[in-house]
């Protein structure tokens, strides 16, 4: 098994930065030989009701829990 870990900082936390994020963190992650498969979030507003982040998570194949 391989542990690795993805981290930056942004100015907000809206859905909109949370899915760019999510998509920067999957190139990074696939940069390494590995794909996302899901992404255990809390029930932020960023990640709850924002559609773009959704929508990125779906495109990507990530399965949102």
């Amino acid at each position: 098994m391989v542990r690795s870990s993805y981290s930056a900082v942004y100015d907000d936390q809206g859905g909109q930065t949370s899915a760019w994020f999510l998509a920067e963190a999957a190139t990074f992650f696939a940069e390494q030989g590995m794909r996302l498969q899901r992404v255990l979030h809390d029930n932020a507003k960023a990640y709850t009701d924002s559609v773009v982040f959704a929508e990125t998570a779906a495109r990507l194949g990530i399965r949102l829990t």
